[in-house]
């Protein structure tokens, strides 16, 4: 039995109907030579979370996988997770509060 909204298969994986204006934007957009137009930056994913910028020496800490902080003077209205972001934009982790304050890193990019 396929599922409802199911229209088609592709390498095992269903395709749904909601998705075929969007896939159908980006293959005009590649036949246009302006794929590059489609791609969110990663730091711009997850609004929900909070960004925190970090320096270098931090974002290299990080990415070694040692925990991080976050400014004691910014109010995280009891979120558990912070997205950190490098001074160039660049998204480089995802941290878990430990502590307030303290945060490790769960997905490292």
């Amino acid at each position: 039995m396929v599922p409802l909204g199911v229209v088609g298969q592709t390498d095992g994986q269903p395709v749904i109907a909601a998705m075929l204006p969007a896939v159908r934007q980006l293959a005009a957009l590649a036949e246009a030579g302006n794929f590059d137009d489609a791609v969110i930056p990663a730091a711009q994913l997850l609004p929900e979370f909070p960004a925190e910028v970090v320096d270098a020496l931090t974002a290299g800490q990080i990415r070694n996988g040692r925990d991080f902080r976050t400014s004691p003077f910014q109010v995280r209205a009891g979120g558990r997770f912070v997205k950190a972001v490098s001074a160039e934009g660049q998204l480089v982790a995802i941290g878990e509060a430990r502590l307030p304050h303290l945060y490790h890193p769960v997905l490292v990019l």
